[in-house]
């Protein structure tokens, strides 16, 4: 019965990150821009809403959270021309 009290609680959130407009970036480094935008990223929110409602049953999420923000900047600063040191990515835990 409490999963049903959390739909509309999901559905709204859900429905208003989706109507969001992008935040204001202009006058920061391409850096801090990134982590900003990195939090609208899909799978960042997707895996903050299900931390939120703790709906991951026994697995700790936030080494995904860790992941996917950091992906989420890496592709936006590629995007803008600047890539990370290195090359070899690191080895992922399972």
């Amino acid at each position: 019965m409490r999963q049903l009290a959390l739909v509309p609680l999901l559905l709204t959130a859900a429905l208003s990150a989706c109507s969001s407009a992008p935040p204001d970036v202009s006058g920061m480094s391409p850096e801090q821009a990134c982590a900003v935008l990195a939090e609208n990223d899909k799978d960042v929110k997707t895996l903050n809403m299900i931390i939120m409602t703790h709906s991951s049953g026994d697995k700790d999420l936030r080494p995904d959270l860790k992941q996917a923000r950091k992906k989420a900047i890496d592709s936006c600063l590629a995007a803008r021309g600047i890539f990370a040191p290195g090359g070899v990515e690191p080895i992922q835990p399972r």
